[in-house]
């Protein structure tokens, strides 16, 4: 992988986990400023519910002063006149501040003089003006809470004081027809009598109501407003306060559980959504390393049963993917894979060994595709086995690439040992020549003496030939390459080898390619090439047959295919493996050096030799070799 790969994936991790730290996958700031968010909400929720809650408890005694003092007005006009208003108020206020709640009802002039109280011994006596309400009286009810008011003596009884214009005889246009008839009865005369409204105001009761009030005084008005008072204890209050207080902290805080409860869901589905995604990224990459891997890998759940096989396992193994899927590990081919199984419960890893896998059915070789084995456990977090894991390398490339060095590092020795024996071969091998044909020129014509003379001078040249191909083996010409028509080669290595195949009585099929693109190529060695497996075709071909040769593209477009098959004897299963060593033949004539010299060719192409064969139905060898071996690569594997 590139540096630019690399960094992309860095930089791709780094933005999905965030620069800062984090918290249910979101970033720290971002918690908490919703959680700070949340507490302000919770906060003014209970700032709000506490304020109306308060307001509420304050209604409640707000209307039930007012009722009070309402009460306290409606029993003095309906009972003014017909006794004197001091005898009258003063009951109906003790009789009124005896319930529940009530510390202490009062009737205070502007002066401070307490005119009534539900304490009579109070009454008559003057309270300091400051703890009177400013102001003149309202008409509305107020309240104040004081902690120790001065209509109580000897007490510090903090209380819920309401106040407002105590007034129980009033104008008309301030009274309703009610009130007017009950005034008018109280006084005993009948309601149709006329008279004029200042009459009714210069009436008796309010007259004698602001006497007593006003204390005897016709002064300055403005200072002759009454108040009632009411004081409630303030426990009551205090305690339904601290209920609702309790209340709205409970409401809040379950709101706020609530709330809380919510985002945390949020998060958590967001985590988790993140979380499966993130899982199915890892599968798919899991996935497609595994498809892409160039090794077989099978896995196994705990019971022994196939759980997943990638390609090149399936390929290996000759098998489809439905095939596998739920199969016991045992039942594979061509291995004992219950002995794996079993040496795998006693250790944790098995160590690679080497192995063999039939091939699947078709056109292939008939020896066992050479593998490498190898297993290891599967464990989890825990140490629970989870089932096992088994990678399968295919080895045959590499087991032809040892053959080709060792191959190799046999053919540099003989190369070394055939040159210096070439060399000293060939010098005497040209005297006996000599020698040979003078003799044959100095014996009588026809008799034995000259044909023994002309068969050493046929076996000196056919010694002289062996000597000079294996020094072209052991010292190969470097590769030519230029632009060459490969048909001209095939009907060039045709025309050397038609003597040899029509004193046999071989026939050839070959139909050159119009259009087939020209290769780079070196003429000469893959002419040589050819030459050899016609003439091997015409010695395997002793009685006659045929000899097809073709030319073809290959499917990848950049190679082409070069066969040459004959309908001879075809070549032993025994002998397939050797067929290219250097002076390994079945021929009692042959020398073992011709298919060595075709391959060493084909390679030095940048190409290969492919071989079919079968006995008593014929050979088949085929040159794969590259159009242009600079453009293509070396396509020998």
């Amino acid at each position: 992988m590139s540096n630019n790969k690399l960094a992309k994936n860095k930089a791709r991790l780094e933005g999905s986990a965030g620069t800062g730290r984090q918290l249910f996958g979101f970033p720290l700031w971002l918690v908490l400023g919703l959680a700070a968010l949340l507490g302000l909400a919770v906060l003014s929720m209970a700032v709000h519910n506490a304020s109306r809650e308060h307001g509420h408890v304050t209604r409640i005694y707000l209307d039930r002063a007012d009722s009070l003092i309402w009460a306290l007005e409606a029993g003095t006009r309906t009972w003014m006149g017909w006794q004197s208003e001091r005898a009258l108020l003063q009951p109906l206020i003790e009789e009124t501040a005896d319930q529940p709640g009530i510390v202490y009802m009062a009737v205070v002039s502007r002066a401070g003089v307490i005119l009534a109280h539900s304490d009579s011994a109070r009454v008559g006596r003057t309270i300091d003006g400051a703890l009177l309400p400013p102001g003149a009286p309202p008409e509305k009810a107020q309240w104040r809470i004081l902690d120790a008011p001065g209509l109580l003596e000897g007490e510090s009884l903090p209380v819920f004081e309401v106040y407002r214009e105590f007034s129980p005889v009033r104008d008309n246009w301030r009274r309703g027809p009610r009130r007017h008839m009950m005034e008018e009865r109280a006084h005993g005369r009948h309601m149709m009598a006329p008279r004029s409204d200042q009459a009714r105001d210069a009436g008796p009761a309010r007259r004698d109501w602001r006497d007593w009030r006003d204390g005897g005084q016709t002064g300055n008005r403005d200072d002759s407003s009454t108040f009632a008072m009411v004081g409630f204890a303030l426990q009551p209050y205090a305690a339904a306060l601290k209920g609702d207080r309790a209340n709205s902290i409970f409401t809040a805080a379950l709101v706020a559980a609530l709330a809380l409860g919510g985002i945390l869901c949020l998060f958590w589905a967001y985590s988790y959504r993140r979380s499966r995604r993130l899982l199915k990224n890892t599968q798919a990459l899991a996935a497609e390393v595994m498809n892409s891997m160039p090794l077989g890998l099978i896995t196994t759940d705990p019971r022994g049963n196939i759980g997943q096989a990638n390609p090149e396992a399936l390929r290996l193994l000759g098998l489809s993917a439905g095939e596998t899927a739920g199969r016991p590990l045992d039942s594979l081919p061509g291995q004992n894979w219950r002995d794996m199984a079993e040496k795998l419960k006693r250790k944790r890893r098995l160590p690679e060994q080497e192995a063999a896998l039939p091939w699947p059915a078709g056109p292939k070789p008939v020896s066992p595709r050479p593998v490498s084995l190898s297993a290891s456990q599967i464990r989890g977090e825990n140490g629970e086995f989870l089932g096992c894991v088994v990678l399968i390398r295919d080895i045959a490339e590499m087991k032809r690439l040892q053959e080709e060095l060792r191959r190799g590092e046999r053919l540099g020795v003989l190369g070394s040992l055939a040159a210096g024996v070439a060399h000293e071969i060939r010098n005497p091998l040209s005297s006996i020549k000599g020698l040979a044909t003078y003799l044959a020129q100095k014996v009588p014509a026809g008799g034995p003496e000259e044909e023994a003379a002309r068969t050493m001078v046929a076996e000196v040249g056919r010694l002289n030939r062996v000597v000079t191909e294996l020094l072209e083996f052991s010292r190969p010409a470097a590769v030519q390459a230029a632009e060459t028509d490969v048909n001209a080669v095939i009907e060039r290595a045709l025309r050397l080898a038609g003597a040899d195949l029509q004193a046999k009585d071989i026939r050839v099929d070959y139909r050159p390619e119009p259009g087939f693109p020209k290769a780079r190529l070196d003429g000469e060695r893959l002419t040589q090439a050819l030459l050899n497996l016609f003439l091997n075709a015409v010695q395997a071909m002793a009685d006659g047959g045929n000899l097809r040769v073709t030319l073809e593209r290959d499917e990848d477009q950049r190679r082409f295919r070069l066969g040459v098959r004959d309908t001879g004897g075809g070549i032993a299963p025994a002998d397939m493996a050797s067929i290219f060593t250097p002076y390994f033949t079945t021929k009692a004539s042959g020398t073992g050096l011709g298919l060595a010299i075709v391959q060493q060719i084909a390679e030095g192409h940048g190409g290969r030799v492919l071989v079919e064969s079968k006995p008593g139905e014929g050979s088949a060898f085929t040159l794969l070799l590259p159009l242009d071996p600079a453009d293509n690569g070396d396509l020998s594997s």
